[in-house]
């Protein structure tokens, strides 16, 4: 349980102290054990910029300047990286002025910059990875196609993947309830035709007798899956079909991609993600706005209402009377 602090007139704290106040009360509000350990990553990262000892009343506006720039060392972080850090201090720091123990509001602004290609699968390389494996492929070959299939159709995470069960999936009512995100919501998303048939060939092939408690995809002592097992065999699995691309999560920014091109919907797709907030649905598609150039002249209004090339324009005499 959170031990929560006695705020006290002109009392104070360390930056320490706190830090470890807000992971505890976060850990009894239930989250995930990712954010828990984001949270503890990124505080590590600020004490190697400040001591451990530093007072609450040094959280000012220059601390923030001071940290900024630490990040910002050429011999250090990605832009990702460095908002991904100073994302965690915000919330810290807020927490601190909610909760009393700082006076003055703090400010943290992301950094702005180029950012970095989201890695993604080509359409070949996917045609290559959700062909159906050789009859008699093993059992990792058969679930790690299906796995695949499944990212491509849900985006889900992997932390989602392992802990989906049989009973988890409704093929009459074409919908799946996802129960473990990282937003910690359940929510149901559409059980896509592509994937149903895949789901079907394979539990036929791997889970027939599985009841609805089982995990959908276990391993081969049909106990639940790790993330670390899953991303091994997804590895083996790419590497053997020529796909030089490993990462279970360039899987989900490809569903995300093609969902985007294919003109989905942003809240939908917020929502078929697990994100809380619609700023990084809108992330993706601004990474992928340059794919939408693609074939935009067919579709968009203008080009439509306006008269073909060579044809005489008509004009519009206009009463300015």
């Amino acid at each position: 349980m959170s031990k929560r602090l006695k705020v006290k007139q002109d009392e104070e704290y360390s930056v320490k102290e706190l830090m470890e106040n807000f992971i505890s009360e976060k850990r009894a509000e239930g989250r995930s054990i990712q954010t828990i350990e984001s949270y503890n990553n990124s505080f590590k990262k600020f004490f190697f910029c400040f001591d451990e000892e530093m007072s609450t009343k040094e959280i000012d506006k220059g601390m923030v300047l001071h940290y900024m720039n630490y990040l910002q060392k050429p011999e250090n972080l990605h832009l990702a990286s460095i908002n991904h850090y100073l994302r965690d201090l915000r919330t810290f720091v807020n927490w601190c002025y909610i909760e009393g123990y700082i006076n003055e509001k703090v400010d943290i602004k992301m950094v702005k910059g180029q950012e970095a290609i989201i890695e993604t699968y080509s359409e070949e390389e996917v045609k290559l990875l959700i062909a159906e494996p050789q009859r008699n492929a093993s059992f990792v070959e058969w679930r790690t196609w299906a796995i695949v299939n499944w990212i491509l159709a849900t985006g889900n995470r992997i932390e989602t993947i392992v802990n989906i069960k049989m009973g988890d999936v409704h093929f009459g009512r074409d919908e799946i309830i996802i129960r473990e995100q990282k937003n910690k919501k359940s929510s149901y998303i559409p059980l896509a035709s592509g994937l149903k048939r895949t789901l079907r060939t394979y539990i036929k092939k791997c889970r027939t007798n599985a009841s609805d408690d089982k995990y959908l995809f276990c391993n081969i002592e049909d106990e639940q899956l790790t993330t670390k097992a899953l991303q091994s065999a997804l590895y083996d699995y790419n590497i053997k079909r020529g796909v030089d691309k490993t990462s279970a999560h360039a899987l989900r920014h490809t569903f995300a991609k093609m969902y985007v091109l294919n003109g989905g919907d942003i809240f939908r797709l917020q929502r078929i993600l697990g994100h809380s907030q619609l700023e990084m649905t809108r992330h993706y598609v601004n990474l992928f706005g340059a794919d939408l150039k693609k074939g935009y002249d067919d579709i968009v209004p203008i080009n439509n209402l306006l008269e073909p090339k060579g044809k005489k324009k008509q004009t519009v005499r206009v009463n300015r009377d």
